[in-house]
């Protein structure tokens, strides 16, 4: 669920974004003297779209929100020793340590 979600925001933002650029290419291919545009009409609408497209980006914007994240999380592995040789008497200890890798509020052990 969370990444189809994320899927449906991206394909959002990935279509205004071209419309977005496609909006600045018409701006630009815009017969202009100067910078001066003497097609006032033209000008007047090329400003009410581009002003829709921002408020459209904003909405995009202030739905980015996902709280959960958008991934799982990767289970953690689980620790082998290799040529590790058991004795009962190191038992608590390793108990201790491996309760210690496994606080996430401790920094340093040892």
């Amino acid at each position: 669920m969370k990444s189809d979600q994320f899927r449906d925001w991206l394909s959002g933002v990935d279509r205004i974004t071209g419309e977005a650029e496609a909006l600045v290419r018409d701006d630009q291919n815009m017969s202009c003297l100067n910078g001066w545009c003497p097609n006032l009409i033209s000008r007047y609408q090329l400003g009410r779209e581009a002003y829709k497209k921002a408020q459209v980006i904003v909405g995009i914007q202030t739905t980015c929100n996902f709280p959960h994240g958008i991934s799982y999380s990767v289970p953690p592995r689980s620790a082998t020793f290799k040529g590790y040789e058991y004795f009962q008497s190191r038992d608590s200890t390793l108990n201790e340590i491996m309760d210690a890798l496994r606080d996430d509020k401790k920094k340093m052990i040892g």
